[in-house]
């Protein structure tokens, strides 16, 4: 076992410039298409495509089941391996591990000549091995089974015969290094480095150029779902966590940017009502049109804040390792900045003795909320512009490979792209989504069953 990672099997034996990897997956590709052929595999469909008339004929070939090429694949293996995990209730570093291993088979296999499930699941059996965390064969073959009972055999041998397979396969390189420890090891000397650069006149406020709790959870989930790209079969791990740490930095500044421009133009459109209702002098019952029309613009504001809300991506967060690093840090996990949440006055007027007057007094007092948010987020976004200022100084400073943090941070942006189904695409229109390259997970599920099943 190696304590070092620059004498490791992992950076002298499994680490790969993006051509010569590109190179051992097409002659991978090269030798499946030499053994199953081009159109190996067709399946019907059953409805009839619009322009033919004719049913629907889909053939597995080229970019379909071939993990070099669809992210499908990716993203859904990916996912089964933390289901099977959470299970468990394993540890992050063992399930990453299993996704290391997972990754390093298939640039020696194809996937259509291994069963994945039991490939996912001996994985996880080897992982939890290799990190002294090791789990029962027969407890996790009996959950293995549940999940995917056409694949999973009820003999567990079946996993250790698999084990062997796999072991071949990696020669035996088990031991891997992750992001995560070099993630605590670039704080600690993030801190040490502000503290000791940081101007007398701003020591009282160096909490403002340090990161807190919220950031260190947003980068852990970098790093998570960073295991889905080639980044670990490509970079260093403190090129990873240094990448991911930034763009935990960036996204947040981009979110802020969103609800920034969404609160100050539903500020605009309420200032412009308000105007327009004094210089025509309105009677009081247009006053109630008025207000309802503000409510109804803030109900849409909420709306489409709690929506996307809802489609924040869950992620594993670490427990004891969070505080035993923040406590090494000196950090307490509080946020500078906390999200008021404004709530009505229990003593107001009720709603029934007069409802024009309290419809009005709650535009205004929605009117006063979107104000007061708007000053919290901008007070964020000017603290996010001296974190960003400070740890990009830092990693100037530093003997890191911008390049290479440059092409980590495109292949984890590229999969963001491709799993949320929305790209960058110009000015005027921000974000465009694209339904055609949305990750389906029911289509590769399909697409799975079919080709066991043929093989069968």
């Amino acid at each position: 076992m190696s304590a070092n990672y620059w004498t490791s099997s992992q950076y002298n034996n499994n680490l790969y410039t993006k051509p010569e990897l590109n190179d051992i997956r097409l002659s991978l590709f090269t030798k499946e298409l030499q053994k199953y052929g081009n159109y190996w595999l067709t399946i019907p469909l059953q409805f009839k495509d619009q322009e033919s008339g004719s049913n629907k004929q889909i053939s597995i070939y080229a970019k379909e089941l071939h993990y070099d090429r669809d992210y499908n694949l990716r993203i859904y293996l990916y996912l089964q391996l933390m289901k099977l995990g959470k299970k468990f209730q394993l540890k992050q570093v063992i399930i990453s591990s299993a996704m290391i291993y997972l990754q390093r088979f298939l640039l020696k296999c194809s996937i259509k000549e291994c069963n994945v499930y039991y490939l996912i699941t001996t994985c996880l059996y080897l992982a939890s091995k290799v990190e002294e965390c090791p789990i029962h064969i027969k407890s996790l073959n009996l959950i293995a089974k549940s999940y995917w009972p056409d694949f999973i055999h009820s003999d567990c041998t079946k996993i250790t015969e698999f084990e062997f397979y796999l072991i071949e396969e990696l020669e035996s390189y088990m031991i891997v290094y992750h992001p995560y420890d070099s993630l605590k090891k670039i704080l600690q000397s993030f801190t040490e480095y502000v503290k000791e650069n940081l101007e007398k006149e701003n020591l009282d406020n160096i909490e403002d150029y340090l990161l807190n709790y919220e950031y260190l959870q947003d980068t852990w989930a970098i790093i998570n779902d960073s295991y889905v790209t080639d980044s670990h079969l490509l970079f260093h791990p403190h090129v990873i966590a240094i990448t991911s740490l930034l763009l935990s930095i960036v996204l947040k500044g981009e979110q802020l940017d969103q609800k920034i421009e969404k609160t100050t133009k539903i500020i605009k459109d309420i200032e412009n009502k308000k105007n327009v209702e004094k210089s025509n002098n309105k009677a009081p019952i247009n006053n109630k049109t008025v207000s309802s029309d503000v409510g109804s613009t803030n109900n849409s504001v909420n709306n489409t804040t709690n929506m996307h809300s809802s489609e924040t991506k869950e992620f594993i967060i670490p427990n004891e390792e969070y505080d035993e690093m923040l406590m090494n840090l000196g950090l307490s996990g509080d946020n500078n900045i906390q999200n008021k949440t404004l709530t009505k006055d229990p003593m107001s007027p009720n709603i029934n003795s007069n409802s024009e007057t309290t419809e009005l007094e709650e535009g205004n007092f929605q009117y006063q909320g979107l104000k007061e948010e708007l000053k919290q987020n901008l007070i964020e976004k000017e603290l996010i512009h001296k974190k960003t200022a400070k740890l990009n100084e830092f990693v100037a400073f530093s003997l890191i490979n911008m390049q290479d943090i440059e092409d980590c941070f495109k292949e984890i942006m590229i999969l963001y792209q491709f799993w949320t189904g929305f790209s960058v695409v110009g000015q005027s229109t921000k974000f465009d989504k694209l339904q055609k390259n949305k990750y389906n997970e029911e289509w590769i599920r399909f697409l799975l069953y079919r080709v066991y099943q043929t093989k069968a």
